[in-house]
């Protein structure tokens, strides 16, 4: 099984709370006239329908004027919301004419740097008669283009909009700067990749969402959309060495039966005495300390590599990532010498090229990144004892040495994408990562590795981040509430079997299966390896080192739907400073839930917004979800192979929210209350974490902050 929590899905459906500036259409934040038309154009959100936990579907109608979309700037009417990072968005369309032009009105997906004439975009979009074409301006002010005639695809061929068994018809795909233009095969109902095109100047974020215009400016036709939805790119995949105790001894054999999420194969021999070397004993006792209680964790092991010529196991990714940022995160230790010796892990590209090396270089007396260009960056380090390593890469497009290796060792809460320990920009060059080799060579010995986990989410906040600090201090919560709320499980038949004490969320103790890996399914170790190695998009979901929690995983803090618990409770801002923007991440059970979240600023003003998730249940490939502004950080459904056996159960989603701040004043604290109007009758919203960006005028000094 190589499934992946990667490539999540959300389906848009309705959010009503935005800042005071945008105007909500359905799941978009805002709907407006591009450029200088002849007519004002419009955009509603007509209710079709009640999706899952009672949200409302909707099919979005664009009415639009407007010259063209096309040459050096476009008049049309643009329904949008901003979106950060890759992703792909989709959906299903038609179009009324009306007095527009009969051949060249337009309704498409659209990306766009901003929201002038000239912005530089890119369109997946359907003319009068419903042929698909691939469109594009690759800079301000500049003429747009497509790839003419030969890559238009005739209507007929084309999935149609009232079809019963039609998802969406096209589909825009963003990977850096370059975008993929799919349309939905009538025959197949299968996507096909029709064009592929780089658009140097595109920024990030970008506006994305409907754009619509009429070809004959002052004159209106109408687009119309349903499922419309993004998926972005988001992959974790992860080997925590977790195997019930009779799987230990049996070296390569049991690596390949177990253990892991997103990989594209099973561990193979990777050395020239690999075979060998893996016949020994290659599980040891776990290097990571204050892992959980043995009943969760039968197999808390670390796999061993002995040997001297280069011995060792590797293992490909699902697919070769080419670009944007990857983390890897991994504990690890080496006991042979300095001196003529080398181990640790070892990228590799899909041509079998070798680029960066992480763990302790050749002939090194620290832990340090080898195989650079221009020599080994190193920290000082000790690597024979047990080390967290942090690593973030970017992979930036072209030739050269243009991409970046950065590394943390022991990072914590303090640490943000400045303070890395050795490493810097532009200091490698790699094609792309495929296949990542645990090895050593040079000298007798061992060395271990253990809770490797690599993603696309960064697991630090930007440089100047502050977070909101979780610990409960209200005095108006009744003291017999517990201030946090186990995100775990009591023991593993709780994950395996319905029905048993501390199963779900009914009975209030919500253990969920987040950031455990250590459960099992048919002898496979399928959680999330805890501590930052779970921290998605700059979140913490795991600090296994805290002492006061019998678990030693992660809690949050629970709000539900009464008196004792659903506030208000203020937490203050660590450290108080300038901002423009909160980040939450939370998992909600029964329904939808929504925190009315007042800013409490130092001068003494106050500024309402809202935080929200979707419910606990959320699957990409539902059909709609309450809350469509938000990012699904880990699918919540089916994380434990393709048997469902894990369905509707112990295995959340969890959603990230982000909220604006006025950047201009200095936020002192936020208080948290559950709000019944916006949330379902009885959630139980759990709120893991809160952090903020830095104002753009400047960056508010780090200093030491606690989650707890």
């Amino acid at each position: 099984m190589s499934k992946s929590i990667g490539s999540m899905i959300f389906l848009l459906a309705v959010c009503l709370i935005s800042a005071p500036a945008f105007a909500q259409i359905g799941a978009f934040s805002n709907s407006m006239d591009i450029g200088d038309v002849g007519a004002a154009g419009s955009a509603t959100a007509e209710n079709i329908g009640e999706g899952d936990f009672g949200a409302i579907l909707y099919e979005y109608v664009i009415q639009a004027s407007g010259a063209d979309i096309w040459e050096s700037a476009d008049e049309f009417h643009f329904v949008y919301m901003e979106v950060e990072g890759d992703f792909t968005i989709f959906g299903r369309t038609d179009i009324e004419v009306g007095s527009g032009n009969a051949e060249w009105a337009k309704s498409g997906l659209m990306a766009r740097n901003n929201l002038t004439p000239g912005s530089a975009y890119a369109m997946s979009m359907f003319r009068s008669n419903m042929d698909f074409i691939p469109q594009w301006r690759d800079e301000q002010d500049t003429d747009a283009a497509s790839s003419g005639d030969d890559f238009i695809v005739p209507a007929d061929q084309i999935a149609d909009y009232y079809g019963e068994e039609t998802t969406y018809t096209a589909a825009l795909e963003r990977r850096g700067n370059t975008f993929n233009y799919y349309y939905v095969s009538f025959e197949t109902g299968e996507r096909v990749l029709q064009e592929t095109h780089v658009v140097p100047d595109m920024q990030d974020p970008v506006y994305v969402g409907m754009a619509v215009t009429s070809h004959e400016d002052g004159e209106i036709s109408t687009g119309y959309w349903r499922n419309v939805g993004i998926e972005f790119r988001s992959f974790n995949t992860y080997e925590t060495f977790s195997y019930p105790e009779e799987a230990v001894g049996t070296g390569l054999d049991a690596l390949a039966a177990n253990g892991g999420v997103g990989w594209g194969g099973d561990w193979t021999a990777s050395g020239a005495n690999s075979p060998s070397a893996l016949d020994k004993k290659v599980l040891e006792a776990g290097l990571v300390v204050n892992q959980p209680d043995p009943d969760i964790n039968e197999g808390g092991y670390s796999l061993k590599i002995t040997g001297d010529a280069g011995d060792g196991i590797g293992r490909v990714l699902a697919e070769p990532e080419t670009a944007g940022d990857i983390w890897i995160s991994f504990v690890f230790q080496e006991e042979g010498p300095a001196v003529g010796h080398w181990s640790g892990m070892t990228l590799y590209a899909s041509d079998g090229s070798e680029s960066s090396f992480i763990g302790k270089p050749y002939d090194s007396e620290f832990c340090g990144i080898g195989n650079l260009p221009d020599g080994d960056s190193l920290t000082d380090v000790d690597y024979t004892v047990p080390n967290h390593f942090l690593v973030r890469i970017d992979i930036e497009p072209g030739a050269g040495q243009n991409d970046s290796v950065y590394m943390w060792i022991n990072p914590d809460e303090t640490d943000r994408l400045d303070t890395y320990d050795t490493g810097g920009p532009h200091n490698d060059e790699i094609l792309d990562i495929a296949e990542f080799r645990l090895r050593r060579g040079g000298a007798a010995g061992s060395s271990y590795f253990d809770n490797i986990w690599i993603s696309s989410d960064a697991a630090l906040p930007p440089a100047g981040a502050g977070r909101v600090d979780l610990t409960f201090n209200d005095p108006n919560r009744d003291p017999a509430i517990p201030v946090w709320d186990v995100i775990s499980l009591d023991n593993i038949v709780d994950a395996i079997n319905s029905g048993e004490t501390g199963y779900g969320h009914d009975n209030g103790n919500n253990h969920y299966l987040v950031v455990t890996g250590y459960v099992y399914d048919g002898n496979v170790a399928r959680g999330l390896p805890p501590d930052r190695m779970s921290g998605l998009n700059g979140h913490v979901f795991g600090p296994y080192n805290n002492a006061d929690l019998q678990q030693g995983l992660k809690n949050s803090v629970k709000f539900m739907n009464n008196e004792e618990q659903s506030g208000p409770f203020t937490f203050d801002m660590v450290p108080t400073g300038q901002y423009r923007e909160l980040r939450a991440s939370a998992t909600v059970g029964n329904g939808f839930g929504a925190l009315k979240t007042t800013l409490n600023y130092e001068d003494g003003t106050t500024e309402v917004v809202e935080l929200h998730a979707d419910d606990w249940y959320r699957d990409p490939s539902d059909s709609s979800w309450q809350f469509a502004d938000v990012r699904l950080l880990i699918d919540g459904m089916n994380r434990l192979g393709g048997d469902n056996s894990f369905d509707d159960r112990n295995d959340p989603a969890v959603n990230e929210d982000k909220a604006p701040v006025n950047p201009d004043k200095v936020l002192v604290s936020v208080t948290l209350e559950l709000d019944p109007d916006r949330s379902a009758s009885n959630p139980g919203f759990n709120l893991y974490d809160i952090w903020a960006l830095p104002a753009d005028s400047g960056q508010t000094d780090v200093v030491d902050w606690s989650l707890f």
